[in-house]
């Protein structure tokens, strides 16, 4: 796999080739995949809706992108509707094993900027007093 040795001279071109190669190998994925899987935190689906997405992979038989997406909805509808208003399925993991990984970011809310905006989407003065939209949004989210 890599053809530089000990003691030899080669080009920028040629070592910009190798880390490609090296890069592109897979190898530095699976490693990194695998250390993602094994610190995260374990499903919380609850039992009904992980049965519903097995039931959608023993109907089709075979995971397609139209699955992986009928999937993502499924789980992406699950956490909204629990209150994750950011949450958001951003990878499927390794589609060469046995096993569908989903992994959701939940988009934690860091900050917040209050702005009021007109019809047109304009940034405008607001009448609403700013303590009642922070008392009034943690329920809306």
């Amino acid at each position: 796999m890599v053809s530089l040795r000990p003691g030899g001279v080669y080009t920028k071109a040629q070592l910009q080739k190798e880390l490609e190669t090296l890069a592109s190998c897979g190898m530095f994925e699976r490693r990194d995949y695998r250390r993602r899987i094994e610190r995260s935190r374990p499903c919380l689906l609850p039992v009904t809706v992980q049965r519903e997405v097995m039931q959608m992979l023993r109907e089709q038989g075979r995971v397609t992108a139209r699955l992986l997406q009928r999937i993502r909805d499924r789980v992406q509808k699950w956490y909204h509707d629990e209150g994750y208003a950011c949450a958001q399925v951003v990878n499927f993991g390794n589609l060469n094993t046995r096993e569908v990984v989903c992994e959701v970011v939940e988009g934690d809310i860091t900050q917040l900027a209050i702005q009021f905006q007109d019809k047109l989407g304009n940034v405008c003065e607001g009448n609403t007093k700013l303590g009642v939209i922070r008392r009034e949004l943690p329920k809306q989210l």
